[in-house]
């Protein structure tokens, strides 16, 4: 469980389990919802985890996952000053080189 900041572990722990849940046959046909508390830094994160799993596990491009997120911009805030779209580029362009692979990343 990741609360706060987290670092990648916590990304790619989330996108493993998420990538778990969508690919299990016997609840194929369900939604899966993420819900997360109504906290600027809760909502950063959560959308953070789910742009990382859009990039890293289906393949969509940062700046293409940024955009699903657009209507939150203004409540996004991330202490590292930089913006969705700049993390979710640093772990496609991590991935992109080889250097970030979901299957063979040592958590």
């Amino acid at each position: 469980q990741c609360s706060g900041s987290f670092d990648i572990s916590c990304i790619l722990r989330f996108c493993q389990e998420v990538r778990k849940r969508v690919t299990d046959q016997r609840i194929a046909h369900r939604h899966l919802i993420y819900c997360c508390y109504p906290d600027e830094r809760f909502l950063s994160n959560a959308v953070l985890l789910l742009g990382s799993y859009l990039v890293l596990v289906e393949g969509w491009d940062a700046d293409r996952a940024a955009q699903r997120f657009k209507l939150l911009d203004s409540l996004l805030q991330y202490s590292s000053g930089l913006t969705l779209v700049d993390n979710l580029s640093a772990l496609q362009r991590a991935q992109n080189v080889g250097f970030l692979s979901l299957e063979d990343f040592d958590l």
